[in-house]
This record gives structure tokens, C-alpha cells and sequence, in this order.
């Protein structure tokens, strides 16, 4: 989900090292931006951040994952060993359906257009759609982690691990930790 947060909302040269970015697209979620509420990341008494290790891994595990397997966030390099151009900001670009349509609305009356513009629209649509059966369940993603385990190591890395929650422990979170959202009141879980 952060790689795909990452892709729309920074380009490459924000978050890679190469083109004068941070180190890590991890860094951008240790700052206050679009996607992230530092104060929920970042542990106030300590300024530790351990969630970011977690999102390290995410990040480095498989950083050009084949089309339909995952998202890059990194351009790479071409088959000549030349390295691509960095990737811009999903929301930063205009479709090139878009474009057309600009340049058609230029010379052809909207009015015929219309049908092929209905066309693009609900090919956008569909592979967003879902069925939702009668009296199926909803729970929002839980917040936080089930505990904190220190690794042992001979390594002076003594950062803590976060254990995310797993299994039936993913599900909804004790009302009283509820917090108010889009299915959700305050305290409904």
C-alpha cells in the first residue's frame, strides 16, 4: 500500500539517492507530507521510528517486481545496462486518453465524442468494481502492533521489532481504541 502511496503522490528524484532524493522512500514517511501523519510513525518520547524498519523491508524486498506483480519504485536500467529515466508522480501526469480527447475537442463537436469518452470511463471503472453481498462485514485496517520484541543479535543494532497483527487478530479493534471514519463512529468497531 505504500509503494503504490509512494508512486502517486513523489516522483523518484524525492525519495532516491541517485537523483539527489532521500536515501530511502522511507525517509518521506518520517516527514510530515500528503500521505503520512509523522506523530502516528514516529514514537514522541523516544523519536524512535521502529514502523519504519518495517516499511524498509517493504520497500527493498523485490524493488523492480515484474508488470502485474507488484509495484517499482525505482526506474532501474534499460537492457543496455543505460539507466531509465527516474519515475515522475502518478498524479503529476495527464493520460494520454485525456490528451486526445483535448485534441478532439478541438476540431469534433462534444456531442460526438461522447460515446467513446463513455467507453474510457467505464473501462476505468470496472477492474474497480466489486460485489458486495447483503450483510457482509467491513473492518477498517487495525491500527498499531501486537507487541515489540527486541532481537538479540551481535549486531549494535538495538532497534526494538514491531510484530504486526496477524490472523484473527487483524480484524476490527476493541471499540474503545476505535477511532471515528469513513464506515465507522467513534468507539464502533
Amino acid at each position: 500500500m505504500f509503494k503504490a502511496l509512494i508512486r502517486v503522490h513523489f516522483s523518484e528524484w524525492d525519495y532516491n539517492s541517485h537523483w539527489g532524493g532521500h536515501d530511502s522512500p522511507t525517509a518521506l514517511l518520517a516527514t510530515e507530507n500528503e500521505i503520512n501523519d509523522v506523530s502516528r510513525v514516529v514514537a514522541e518520547e523516544s523519536g524512535m521510528s521502529p514502523g519504519l524498519d518495517l516499511l524498509g523491508l517493504e520497500f527493498s524486498d523485490d524493488p523492480f517486481p515484474d508488470v502485474g506483480k507488484g509495484i517499482g519504485v525505482y526506474a532501474g536500467h534499460g537492457a543496455e545496462g543505460r539507466p531509465n529515466m527516474p519515475l515522475e508522480a502518478i498524479k503529476g501526469r495527464e493520460a494520454s486518453s485525456l490528451k486526445q480527447l483535448k485534441r478532439n475537442l478541438e476540431t469534433v463537436n462534444a456531442s460526438e465524442l461522447e460515446s467513446s469518452f463513455q467507453r474510457e470511463i467505464e473501462s476505468l471503472v470496472q477492474p474497480c468494481s466489486a460485489e458486495i453481498r447483503r450483510g457482509e462485514t467491513f473492518y477498517r485496517a487495525r491500527i498499531g502492533y501486537e507487541c515489540t520484541e527486541q532481537v538479540h543479535s551481535i549486531s549494535f543494532d538495538a532497534t526494538p521489532r514491531l510484530v504486526p497483527y496477524a490472523n484473527v487478530d487483524l480484524g476490527a479493534p476493541p471499540p474503545p481504541l476505535a477511532s471515528a471514519g469513513w464506515l465507522n463512529r467513534q468507539g464502533v468497531s
